[in-house]
């Protein structure tokens, strides 16, 4: 599994910012600025160091753009990646080509110049995602828990089911000190796509199978040593297991939720989105 995480940054002349990806066979390939995430490392960080390494910019991010996933199976080889991207700004620095690291050339490109260009399906993906206005991005919270120890980034999967009354489902989460309530989900397992992964994990710890999920946050849930998605999705079942909590917009003030899930409800668009059947 690599979790990566990468911005599309446009100038003030409709131009995006790429770089030329090295690779193996000498066929040089142009991707967005971005790459895998160091071990603890939070996708918001993990994009912007990689914007100063492969372009010599500094940057801010100024939305979530998109989650894909894509896993590749050719014979020995067996590639399943996680690609965060964000739609973000250069803020100062000086375009510089990065030296022996995975690209050699940083450039800028307008949309008819990227047509030409032999790029990776990312940066056909990021062009699309930025004519819309993504998502905002939450406040970060430390972990109400002692830290984890952080080996391999690996990625667990999460889904805000809300009913039309705004109550939001919620499940406890023990660990071995003390019990906070998360949203349904849990570890996503190698190959899996996003809504694959939402499915199965939200069948198996609410009940219930969902539908129409879209990207609602991106970080990092210290707790599980994991790079954590939030999606909100529907369903036609309400849930009704014993120990799940519907809760109501004033409880959530109160009950303690674990942190990675307040920031993801933190950008929760109130009055819109999916909602699950009110029977």
């Amino acid at each position: 599994m690599r979790i990566a995480a990468y911005v599309i940054c446009r100038d003030d002349r409709e131009r995006f910012l790429l770089t030329r990806l090295v690779t193996a066979d000498g066929a040089p390939r142009w991707t967005l600025p971005g790459g895998g995430l160091d071990p603890g490392e939070h996708p918001e960080d993990g994009a912007l160091r990689e914007l100063t390494e492969e372009t010599g910019f500094t940057g801010a991010l100024d939305a979530l753009l998109d989650v894909d996933t894509l896993h590749i199976q050719d014979g020995t080889l067996d590639v399943y990646a996680i690609r965060v991207v964000y739609r973000a700004r250069v803020t100062g620095g000086q375009l510089t080509h990065e030296v022996d690291g995975s690209t050699d050339l940083a450039q800028w490109f307008t949309r008819a110049e990227i047509a030409t260009l032999d790029s990776l399906s990312l940066v056909r993906i990021a062009l699309g995602a930025d004519d819309r206005p993504g998502r905002p991005l939450p406040t970060r919270r430390p972990s109400s828990g002692p830290e984890a120890v952080v080996g391999p980034p690996a990625l667990v999967v999460h889904a805000v089911l809300r009913r039309p009354d705004d109550r939001v489902l919620l499940v406890p989460r023990r660990f071995a000190d003390r019990t906070e309530w998360d949203l349904p989900g849990g570890r996503a397992e190698h190959g899996e796509s996003l809504p694959t992964a939402l499915s199965r994990l939200v069948a198996d710890t609410a009940g219930v199978e969902v539908r129409g999920e879209t990207v609602l946050a991106a970080g990092l849930d210290p707790d599980a040593a994991a790079v954590r998605i939030t999606c909100t999705a529907s369903t036609d079942v309400e849930p009704a297991r014993p120990g799940q909590h519907w809760c109501t917009p004033d409880e959530l003030a109160r009950i303690p939720l674990l942190p990675a899930a307040r920031e993801a409800l933190d950008v929760l668009p109130t009055g819109t989105g999916p909602r699950t059947a009110h029977k």
